[in-house]
Order: C-alpha cells, then sequence, then structure tokens
C-alpha cells in the first residue's frame, strides 16, 4: 500500500508541478496595476457568514467593497463587522438580497437552505 502511495505523488509531482511553476512565472510577469483595487466599489450582500461567506466578505470588503453579512440572527455577527471597519455591516437574509446591484453571494450549507414546496407537472 505504501508503495503505491508513493507513486500516485511521484505522478502528481511530475504532471502537476510544472502547471503550477508556469502560473507562479506568470503572475510574477504581471504588472502592478493588475493587483490594484477596483476602480468602482460594489455593494456585495452575502447568505450566511459562516467559515465561508465570513472569509469571503473579509477578502471583499480588504479590496475595497461594501459588503452586507447576513444571518438568521445578524446581531451575532457584530464581532465580525466591528473588526472589519465602515465597509461591513450586519443584516437580514431579506437586506442582502436587495443590497445594491452586484451579486448575493449564498454560502450557508445546503442543509440550512428552505425549499418551497416545487410541484411537478408534465410538459404537453
Amino acid at each position: 500500500m505504501r508503495s503505491f502511495m508513493h507513486k500516485q505523488r511521484a505522478r502528481w509531482a511530475v504532471f502537476y508541478m510544472p502547471i503550477v511553476a508556469a502560473l507562479i512565472l506568470a503572475l510574477a510577469e504581471l504588472p502592478e496595476s493588475a493587483f490594484a483595487q477596483p476602480a468602482s466599489a460594489m455593494k456585495i450582500g452575502i447568505i450566511g457568514s459562516g467559515n465561508i461567506g465570513g472569509t469571503v466578505g473579509e477578502l471583499w470588503v480588504k479590496a475595497g467593497h461594501q459588503v452586507l453579512f447576513s444571518s438568521r440572527n445578524p446581531e451575532q455577527l457584530k464581532p465580525l463587522v466591528d473588526k472589519l471597519g465602515p465597509l461591513a455591516r450586519a443584516g437580514t437574509v431579506k437586506e442582502a438580497l436587495t443590497f445594491g446591484a452586484s451579486p448575493v453571494t449564498p454560502t450557508a450549507p445546503v442543509s440550512a437552505w428552505r425549499f418551497p414546496s416545487v410541484v411537478m407537472t408534465p410538459r404537453h
């Protein structure tokens, strides 16, 4: 079994390492302006502010965008919003859906979603 694992790792390294190296070299050649903050800030609503939503939202705030973090209990998001500063705020899911024209990012686990019941009807 151990021999098989070593062969798999060696195959991975042979295949992926040149790709990773090429990507690193390509990124190193980009001008600094490619990493500059956006010219116009977006307003982004995030549904679910756990591990994924909190992290992605934090990155958007650091990039200069306004972010509304939503939760069933928005008052529990106060530490996150306070840490991120004036571009971050907390609200309800309904507020996130109407927050600006930019994307709404659902980051809550599927098990937490509440789907309306769907009736399937045959097409004629």
